[in-house]
């Protein structure tokens, strides 16, 4: 019989596996709205429709799945890191009892912290991959020329930024999602609504996380893409904070006076409307970000499992 641990590796590298791809070109979209440069006149919008569209156009349908094949070397091993140390510490610190809200962050923030150590060299090979600014012929051949070019710390560029994202999106995330389940009236349900109810559930729960973290994933992909302009996280922070304009702000003759700040408020509306155009800053991305949110039902059945106890069957 299959050790407990390694049984939730495999159900997570499986259901990472079949989330990366069919998400795959909402990240793409997601990676590319991000480091979209604003227009000298401020006048351009590009949201995700258009760019779609271009992207087709220029690269053709498959283009869409540009950064599959680094997806897949981050998410099969990534996602079964995180579900077996999410499953090791609940049988470490939880025993025959489900976790309160902050034991839910700490459990969630914990194991995704780990997986995003492990794989984070891989995770610089998918964001330029999906960006078209590099032209790596393999992931291997990726790494083994960032490693060659910008040393280690190019292979782990934008650390501080993808932990600032990645840790505390699982652990609003998985607080939100245990508290909504236990609000829900389960005994009154239909078990055959069951994966209906945990899909909503982690609907909801995705799209608070990733409101919460946008701007840590905006700064983690522009320090990805050019580690040798952005040596520190604040820089990069600076950059966003002082260049790029809000939506409703445009580009003056002295963009730094222009009211940068306002370029937050979009990581709380454009999220919630799909079809409004996406400018770049610190919500940039954010109709794309549905990457995020759409696969957070897919891994529901595994991480209700693990909070009861028992690896996803």
């Amino acid at each position: 019989m299959m050790h407990p641990v390694l049984k939730a590796f495999v159900c997570g590298s499986i259901s990472g596996t079949c989330s990366t791809l069919l998400f795959q070109p909402l990240d793409l979209l997601k990676t590319r709205l991000q480091t979209l440069q604003p227009s000298v006149n401020g006048s351009s919008r590009v949201g995700m429709v258009t760019l779609i569209f271009r992207v087709v156009r220029t690269e053709s349908l498959l283009g869409l799945w540009k950064g599959v094949s680094p997806s897949f070397a981050r998410c099969i091993p990534g996602v079964g890191i995180y579900f077996s140390t999410l499953y090791t510490m609940k049988q470490k610190f939880l025993v025959d009892r489900s976790p309160t809200a902050l034991e839910s962050v700490f459990l969630g923030a914990t194991s995704r912290a780990v997986a995003g150590i492990c794989m984070l060299p891989v995770t610089v090979v998918k964001t330029r991959y999906e960006s078209g600014r590099f032209g790596y012929g393999s992931v291997y051949g990726a790494l083994k020329n960032i490693y060659q070019t910008e040393g280690a710390r190019g292979m782990f560029s934008g650390l501080t930024a993808t932990l600032l994202r990645d840790a505390p999106f699982s652990g609003i995330y998985l607080m939100f999602y245990t508290q909504t389940k236990k609000l829900a009236p389960q005994d009154q349900l239909d078990p055959a609504l069951m994966p209906l109810l945990n899909f909503g559930c982690g609907i909801f729960a995705g799209i608070l996380a990733s409101l919460a973290t946008q701007p840590a994933d905006v700064i983690k992909t522009h320090m990805q893409l050019s580690p040798q302009k952005y040596h520190r996280t604040t820089q990069a922070i600076a950059f966003i904070y002082k260049v790029v304009p809000s939506s409703s702000c445009p580009v003056t003759e002295h963009p730094e006076k222009s009211l940068a700040p306002l370029s937050l408020l979009p990581v709380f509306t454009e999220a919630l409307a799909p079809g409004a155009p996406t400018r770049v800053g610190a919500a940039g991305g954010n109709e794309a970000s549905a990457s995020y949110l759409l696969p957070s039902g897919w891994y529901l059945v595994s991480i209700r499992s693990f909070l009861q106890g028992t690896p996803a069957q």
